[in-house]
């Protein structure tokens, strides 16, 4: 049986911090935070592997080390409002909750995604559980109303998407950052990229190459082509 307090550790000591993942409160989060425990059933011995888990309907958890880059760009600071989507688990709006003021988190709300991932109640426990008090999750019905709640200092998108969305860009706060995998083409693996207002200017800086699946709803238009 897997002893996931060593797992933690492991997964800290031999993916996180070789790749360059420093921030001291980001790394105590992932050191406390049980990934296993935000898991449907069945899934938990699949924790902290150095890879995305796909968790049925389209959903997916992205690799250990894609959130912890996407959380340590975004330069996470303890007023920070942040608005998180994609979280399917809502394993990376816990990380993300001791290191700001309030996270609004977007919860999967469609009929595509299965029942093992839609238990809002148990995701709200363990938030409880571990203190994390100051997370504010809306359903995905709610995410319009929701993004006018901003404006954010962070927007993080968790897995890729095929641009960042002009919506979300508008509701970044004056020194915002948005992160997330910008993966323009299903057939390359995308690259994580943070997006940052200054003023009226907007600029996007890509960080690292990353391979994660797209989260549901922000994959490319299809092409199609006649012959």
């Amino acid at each position: 049986m897997v002893n996931d307090a060593k797992a933690r550790t492991a997964m800290i000591d031999g993916q996180l911090r070789p790749a360059g993942v420093n921030d001291p409160a980001l790394l105590g989060a992932f050191g406390v935070l049980p990934m296993e425990a935000f898991l449907p059933p069945g899934f938990g011995g699949m924790a902290y592997a150095d890879d995305s888990l796909s968790l049925g309907g389209g959903y997916a958890l992205p690799a250990p080390l894609v959130i912890a880059r996407l959380i340590q760009a975004a330069r996470p600071r303890p007023r920070d409002v942040a608005f998180v989507v994609g979280d399917v688990t809502g394993y990376a709006a816990g990380l993300l909750s001791g290191l700001v003021s309030t996270v609004i988190t977007v919860l999967p709300g469609d009929e595509a995604v299965p029942k093992s991932l839609a238990d809002q109640a148990g995701r709200e426990s363990l938030w409880a559980q571990y203190d994390l008090c100051n997370i504010a999750p809306v359903g995905k019905v709610a995410t319009d109303q929701a993004i006018c709640r901003g404006p954010f200092d962070i927007i993080l998108i968790c897995g890729a998407v095929a641009a960042f969305p002009p919506d979300f860009i508008s509701r970044l706060s004056p020194g915002g950052r948005m992160t997330g995998v910008l993966r323009e083409n299903p057939e390359s693996p995308g690259v994580l990229s943070c997006l940052e207002r200054d003023q009226d200017h907007f600029s996007t800086t890509g960080l690292f190459d990353a391979a994660t699946p797209y989260v549901p709803g922000f994959s490319p238009a299809p092409v199609f082509a006649f012959g």
